[in-house]
Formats: structure tokens, sequence, C-alpha cells
């Protein structure tokens, strides 16, 4: 029983590293980026060190928080997290210099609350029975 939870325990724990791999490899680098060569994924603080610094937004983030995979204490949420990158459902997507200006402006103006990282995200309830575990909703276009 011992080694059955410890292979479970590094299995929860290997799907978080397989999510955050994947994550940070959706994220755009050189080439992707026009703006800069993005070599690291932020969580805390995303607004600043990414959105604002770079113009990189999320779209479509899948779960009701915007958190690390290794903060997540759920193998429902992992997967659906790692199907929505996979499948590109979320992404990444740099502003345009227009989207991003106003975007700023924005944030300057009323922070994280007037400038959201992500346009709009998909609600996960893992207690949601399996035929509605995702719904869509829509908060800005």
């Amino acid at each position: 029983v011992d080694s059955l939870k410890k292979s479970a325990s590094e299995d929860f724990v290997d799907l978080k590293r397989k999510v955050s791999a994947l994550i940070l490899q959706k994220l755009p680098t050189e080439g992707a980026c026009t703006r800069a060569n993005i070599s690291k994924m932020f969580y805390v603080n995303f607004t600043e060190r990414i959105a604002a610094r770079y113009g990189i937004v999320v779209e479509h983030w899948p779960l009701p928080k915007f958190t690390a995979p290794g903060n997540l204490g759920s193998r429902a949420e992992l997967l659906v997290l790692h199907q929505a990158f996979e499948n590109d459902v979320a992404r990444f997507r740099q502003l345009t210099n227009e989207e991003w200006e106003d975007w700023l402006k924005a944030y300057r103006e009323g922070g994280e609350e007037a400038a959201p990282i992500s346009y709009s995200f998909v609600v996960f309830s893992p207690s949601a029975p399996r035929r509605s575990l995702l719904k869509r909703y829509l908060i800005m276009e």
C-alpha cells in the first residue's frame, strides 16, 4: 500500500512537471514574440513581469484561478489545464501595439481589475458532473 501511495504521489508530481513544461513551451519566445525573448514563466506577478513588460496575455485560461501547475491540488485540474494548452484552447497571445497601449493605460489607471491578463476564461469545477466540467464565460471580447 505504501508503494502504491508513493507511486501515485510521484505520478502527480510528474504530471505537474509535464503541465509546467508544456505551458512554458507555449509561451511566446524569440520569433513568436517581437518584443523580447521570454525564457521563464511567471505565474506570480504575471501581470507585471509578462503582460505589462511584453504585451502577452493568456486567452481561455481553463481554471478559476491563474496559478502555477505546481500549486494545483487535484489531478483533474492538471489534466484540464494540460488538455487546454495541448489543444490550443488556452494560449498566450501577443497584443498588437494598439491593444498593448490600451491595456497599459487601463492597467495604470485601474490596476489588474481594469486590465485582465485573460480576455476570456473557462471555469472548471472539479466537483461538477463529468459532462459539465467545462463551462465557458466571457469576460470581454
